[in-house]
């Protein structure tokens, strides 16, 4: 390259230029949009009193801005929360995963979820390292499953299921009423009969007058005894755990909760 020949600038930095005057531009409009309320009433109040023959169009335009920027600045921040909830929350679940050795996760296909309760109805609030429902259209009652049966007992619950993994529904229900194990339906099992073992954790509001709010789920494919008593005192330095982080769990769902109610 000659001597005095303008080395051109790169294209990410041209782009990174423009990217940050527009980030600077939204930032300014989104902290002075109540500027544009004023500006609304000062048009108003010079065209009552001065008789101005404003056009028509400039109202319809700082209208219109004002309510496309009142309207992410409404919902956005309780958006952005209860996101930001979600996400501890599964950092908290990945954190509690990764007590347990890494080959026997894998070798069981361990996984934890955090289910919100909803009067009688339990439905998924988040997940690690995957939902067992991604498409959350299973949801499950105080009367049904391991989780429903946390909550009614209001303790931890440990279900094994090794016996009737891999079986048809009809396998689940009583021979002499037809009912099935656990209250669960045909839907639900069909969507869980992969499954050797179940810890369910009743999750608790903090205060005075503490509820049950929530539900952590650890679910495997393999038995117990391949994972919460492969060792001497696992289930116990496991469940003694839980019990600590499921308060914070409890006051994250407690704040969500509330979030929601505004």
């Amino acid at each position: 390259m000659a001597l005095g020949t303008p080395t051109p600038q790169p294209r990410f930095q041209r782009h990174s230029f423009r990217q940050s005057i527009v980030q600077y531009t939204l930032v300014l409009l989104w902290r002075n949009m109540l500027w544009i309320n004023a500006i609304v009433g000062l048009l108003l109040l010079a065209e009552r009193l001065f008789l101005f023959h404003i056009a028509t169009w400039i109202f319809f335009v700082t209208g219109g801005f004002s309510l496309l920027i009142a309207i992410p600045q409404t919902f956005a921040p309780r958006l952005i929360r209860s996101r930001f909830g979600d996400e501890i929350t599964r950092i908290i679940l990945q954190d509690l995963l990764e007590s347990v050795d890494p080959e026997i996760r894998r070798k069981i296909n361990l996984r934890c979820n955090v289910m919100v309760r909803d009067g009688s109805t339990l439905k998924m609030r988040a997940a690690y390292p995957e939902k067992t429902d991604p498409m959350g259209t299973i949801e499950w009652t105080t009367d049904q499953g391991c989780c429903g049966l946390a909550v009614r007992r209001q303790e931890p619950v440990v279900l094994n299921l090794i016996e009737f993994r891999g079986r048809p529904y009809e396998s689940l229900l009583d021979p002499e009423d037809e009912l099935p194990k656990w209250g669960i339906t045909r839907d639900q099992w069909e969507h869980t009969r992969d499954l050797g073992s179940i810890v369910s954790i009743p999750i608790f509001s903090i205060g005075p007058s503490s509820a049950i709010i929530g539900v952590l789920n650890f679910d495997a494919t393999g038995s117990k005894e391949e994972w919460l008593e492969c060792e001497p005192y696992t289930k116990e330095q496991f469940l003694k755990r839980t019990m600590i982080v499921r308060r914070v769990l409890g006051l994250i769902l407690m704040v969500q909760t509330n979030m929601n109610a505004l």
